[in-house]
């Protein structure tokens, strides 16, 4: 019928707000706040002290709304950070998943343009990047003269925030959030992937059902009032959800760590289940062998609630190997 959700749209509007401040300099509303809360720095990197105002507060939820959602267009590369700060050029998936370098772990962009010739750097990048954001990043045109960096929203045609995208997207975000839902368009590769295994259904199922954060970790079955606890029974110190289960605690380390593939710092800082089998699927990291491994982990899991003796860890690999 129409109803907006009102926490949701309210963040939206507190949004609208933080965009001005970000585009609009010449305002008496900018020049206030300005003044009062971050005289020597942007509202990107402006703090919220405990005993601030309810209005500096309000404004600050808003620049998260900004923060999740905006991508910078880069001029010169002096404002975004090349690990941390979403600025490849897609909606979705702007933040670089690449381990990082030491030398270059606080960079920016501009470390990686050749600012004489205005063009990219192009072997440090193939060096210092995974081969498809290596990709991306010189696909990103610089400008002849320098221009500085600018904060765009890519929800909407023309990149300045409306009220309408942010409250559209962050309705997107809630609802890929939720249980069994999922853009279809952005995991379609993600699912013809899967069901296209070479290997029994048992396991294709599993890997389906786990992306679809449908498995009954033990953070599901607290949503779902069957249990009280959800706090992971192997390691005893994180919540177990399905990225946790499978491929994050801390008693699972040497499984993951022994494959040169999928021990990589980046992966560990994906997000979600689905985000981590995306990446597998992308990178081509051997997904059929992985798939395998994930089932032997819950296999092994579900054994050991049970009361049985589970497959001893250093060779859950071996034998997933085999069963291919």
């Amino acid at each position: 019928m129409g109803f907006k959700d009102l926490s949701r749209f309210n963040d939206a509007l507190l949004a609208k707000q933080t965009w001005r401040l970000l585009h609009d300099k010449s305002s008496l509303f900018y020049r206030i706040f300005k003044a009062r809360f971050f005289p020597n720095c942007s509202i990107m990197e402006a703090t919220c002290p405990s005993s601030a105002s309810y209005a500096w507060k309000s404004i600050i939820k808003g620049r998260d709304v900004i923060k999740r959602g905006a991508i910078w267009r880069i001029g010169d590369g002096k404002s975004a950070h090349i690990w941390g700060d979403r600025w490849l050029p897609q909606k979705h998936s702007a933040l670089v998943l690449s381990p990082r370098i030491d030398v270059l772990a606080e960079a920016k962009v501009q470390s990686l343009i050749d600012e004489e010739r205005r063009c990219w750097k192009t072997e440090l990048i193939d060096e210092t990047l995974l081969e498809f954001e290596a990709t991306l990043v010189k696909s990103i045109p610089l400008c002849l003269t320098e221009q500085p960096d600018e904060l765009i929203w890519p929800h909407s045609a023309n990149g300045a925030y409306t009220v309408k995208s942010g409250y559209k997207f962050l309705q997107t975000e809630f609802q890929n959030q939720q249980l069994g839902q999922s853009d279809p368009l952005m995991l379609k590769p993600l699912w013809k992937g899967i069901w296209g295994l070479n290997m029994p259904s048992k396991v294709k199922n599993l890997v389906w059902r786990a992306v679809k954060n449908s498995l009954p970790t033990k953070q599901n079955l607290v949503k779902r009032k069957v249990l009280n606890d959800d706090c992971c029974d192997h390691c005893k110190m994180q919540q177990e959800d399905t990225r946790h289960a499978l491929y994050l605690c801390l008693k699972l380390e040497e499984i993951w760590l022994s494959v040169q593939a999928w021990n990589q710092h980046s992966l560990r800082q994906i997000k979600s289940f689905v985000d981590l089998m995306g990446c597998i699927l992308a990178e081509n990291r051997d997904l059929e062998l992985f798939a395998m491994v994930v089932w032997a982990v819950w296999k092994r899991r579900n054994d050991m609630r049970v009361g049985k003796r589970g497959e001893n860890l250093p060779n859950l690999v071996q034998l997933a190997r085999n069963r291919l």
